[in-house]
């Protein structure tokens, strides 16, 4: 069987977020399972967009307002699009699309499977929508027409949890028999339980606290994450020396969240830390929060 991985994100580039991890285990149990696995992401041209082919992409797309973020952003999806529809995968027995950017842009008929992992419309405009409010319904109605087109096209739907497959069946009216939920997985090699002793040599390695209960929270700093949320739990927590917050990431909320946790002992903030670093301080921790909303 030969299976074709797509995606919008490199996984080999960029070593932030789930759905890198997921990808990278993806494909490292296909290959255990000897399946013929392509993969087909993104150069790192798309990613590091220097003056000149900036300039060539503004043209190519009609962005007259460079710095307006979700016009940017828009130009962006326009060339992935434009990359994904070049794409050869007529040998591919299954393409799995891990967004709607590349399921609603391959060209391939009854064997593409999508995972969900997000909120694709909706979190695009919450990341990078500045306009006028006027304009804000002409934009998510664009995105959403990607979402749909990905959704009809698609043989069937993996979406992580249960709330990202009742938002494909209820918005979109997809058959739910189309869809299957199936969670992220775990790889047990880099995330598994250590001993007290090994887990006060990783803090001392790390450089973190050895006799408190530590409560790690590493997400993205946006909205839909809650973290705003965790911060101010944990400032309320401030008196409490026997407890320490970890927050690890990057992204739009980040200042808010600083002023919230300045000159508080018992809050650290780190930036996005790469995967292969990441399992060190799971390992050190005690309690892992999700916040999500």
């Amino acid at each position: 069987m030969k299976v074709a991985l797509v995606s919008s994100d490199n996984s080999s580039i960029v070593h932030h977020g789930g759905k890198h991890v997921y990808q990278s285990l993806l494909e490292k149990f296909l290959l255990r399972s000897n399946i013929d696995v392509r993969t087909f992401y993104p150069s790192s041209s798309h990613y590091q967009i220097t003056m000149l082919r900036g300039l060539n992409l503004a043209f190519k797309y009609g962005l007259l307002r460079f710095w307006d973020p979700f016009e940017r952003s828009r130009v962006k999806i326009a060339d992935l699009r434009s990359y994904f529809r070049k794409l050869d995968l007529k040998d591919e027995d299954i393409v799995h699309c891990q967004d709607v950017v590349s399921a609603s842009s391959v060209k391939c008929s009854n064997k593409v499977v999508l995972t969900v992992h997000g909120y694709f419309a909706y979190e695009s405009l919450a990341r990078n929508f500045v306009g006028k409010e006027s304009d804000k319904e002409i934009a998510i109605r664009r995105l959403l027409e990607i979402e749909e087109e990905a959704f009809r096209k698609s043989s069937h739907i993996i979406c992580v949890d249960k709330e990202r497959r009742n938002y494909v069946v209820e918005k979109f009216k997809i058959p739910s028999d189309r869809t299957t939920v199936l969670h992220n997985a775990v790889d047990t090699e880099n995330f598994s339980p250590v001993t007290d002793e090994q887990k006060r040599t990783i803090r001392n390695e790390l450089g973190l606290p050895e006799d408190k209960t530590m409560v790690l929270i590493a997400s993205r700093f946006s909205p839909e994450k809650g973290i705003v949320y965790a911060v101010k739990a944990a400032s309320m927590m401030r008196h409490n020396s026997d407890i320490f917050f970890i927050f690890a990431g990057g992204g739009p909320e980040r200042k808010s969240i600083e002023s919230v946790a300045e000159g508080q002992e018992n809050i650290m903030i780190l930036d996005s830390i790469p995967h292969d670093q990441l399992s060190a301080f799971f390992r050190a921790t005690d309690i892992v929060l999700v916040p999500s909303i």
